[in-house]
């Protein structure tokens, strides 16, 4: 019986073959740090790490440009800035009949990276311009939805204490649209 770690990278190694064929990546030898089981893929302008570890035992595909992606201060895109790169086009994931969540995981991130990602493996610097735009946007509306969160904690405990100016004046801060129920107050 074949071990966790080289059916790990086997697996990679089958669905990320492209990166060596087409982009003319070098794979590092995989290796296991505590319980992290990881491939890098680098040529002289990206590069790719797959990973599987802790804390969710999940498959993490990490990408970008070396020199400026992989710098301390910076953090690679990942999965989510694919999906994000392409928000029109719909993504099925093609699940297979007896095939493991891990080796799944893999051959789904191994084909999202080479559809949605292909501009980024050549790499095009619009669109890690643009992913890095969405991140910027997706991270202010996080943080403008978090915030009129508080606020309408903060109105209901006013209105509840029967407080009902600070209760308006927590209303009258609300970014986002205000809810019906929060109007007829």
């Amino acid at each position: 019986m074949q071990s966790k770690f080289s059916k790990f990278h086997k697996s990679v190694r089958a669905g990320f073959a492209y990166l060596e064929t087409e982009f003319g990546c070098g794979r590092f030898e995989p290796h296991q740090h505590d319980n992290l089981l990881q491939t890098k893929y680098i040529n002289e302008s990206i590069f790719v790490w797959i990973s599987l570890g802790p804390p969710a035992y999940e498959i993490s595909l990490s990408f970008g440009r070396c020199g400026i992606d992989d710098r301390r201060d910076r953090r690679p895109f990942d999965v989510g800035d694919l999906m994000l790169l392409n928000e029109t086009e719909d993504w099925i994931w093609k699940a297979l009949p007896n095939e493991s969540k891990i080796d799944a995981s893999i051959r789904e991130y191994a084909r999202l990276l080479f559809i949605r990602g292909n501009d980024c493996l050549i790499p095009k610097p619009e669109v890690y311009a643009k992913m890095i735009q969405n991140r910027k946007v997706h991270k202010r509306n996080w943080l403008l939805e978090e915030n009129d969160r508080a606020l309408r904690n903060k109105a209901k405990k006013a209105w509840d204490a029967k407080e009902y100016s600070d209760a308006f004046d927590a209303f009258a801060t609300i970014k986002g649209p205000l809810k019906q129920s929060e109007l007829k107050k």
